[in-house]
């Protein structure tokens, strides 16, 4: 450690190019600072209903850009704790649950209910904040390349349908039997 010693001529130099401020200090009692940090925000949350919702959500605005043959699938998990979700092409998600080799080429997530601030899906993990189109731009990067042909408006009604169902509801988007 070293002390610097500011005295004699050194000190007189610095004291002639003294400089007035004015300046407050605003008190921040310990007890301020501990409701201020209580209230305050923390990251946001999402539950494994909310996500499913934002991923359907981004199927339909993938629809929307004409990829229509985007399928989107949401099952319980035989165990009836979880709920299996895949997107993809129709080629790897005709409707049901995928053949296992086909998830390389698919975006698929197991999801519970429980409050987190991301999810794993898409090759990547997503944060509660991503908007729809930010979730649907990540589905079109970790699929296999596909053509916006807009060539299918009855499966894209009929998810259209789903999303504002469940959306309103604000349950769990289930293509198959919902009773589990």
């Amino acid at each position: 450690m070293r002390v610097l010693d500011l005295a004699g001529e050194q000190l007189r130099v610095r004291l002639e190019a003294k400089r007035e401020k004015h300046y407050f200090e605003v008190p921040m009692p310990v007890a301020v600072y501990d409701d201020l940090h209580g209230s305050s925000m923390g990251a946001p949350t999402v539950t494994g209903t909310e996500f499913s919702l934002q991923v359907l959500e981004a199927v339909t605005v993938l629809h929307q850009r004409g990829y229509h043959r985007i399928r989107f699938v949401a099952m319980w998990a035989p165990t009836g704790l979880h709920v299996r979700m895949f997107v993809g092409r129709d080629s790897e998600v005709p409707g049901g649950h995928p053949r296992e080799e086909f998830f390389d080429q698919i975006a698929y997530t197991s999801l519970d209910d429980a409050d987190e601030p991301a999810r794993n899906f898409a090759g990547t993990t997503i944060p509660a904040w991503w908007s729809a189109e930010m979730i649907a731009d990540q589905i079109l990067a970790a699929i296999p390349p596909i053509e916006p042909r807009a060539d299918d408006p009855d499966y894209v009604a009929r998810i259209q349908d789903l999303f504002e169902h469940h959306a309103a509801a604000r349950t769990v988007p289930l293509t198959e039997d919902e009773r589990g």
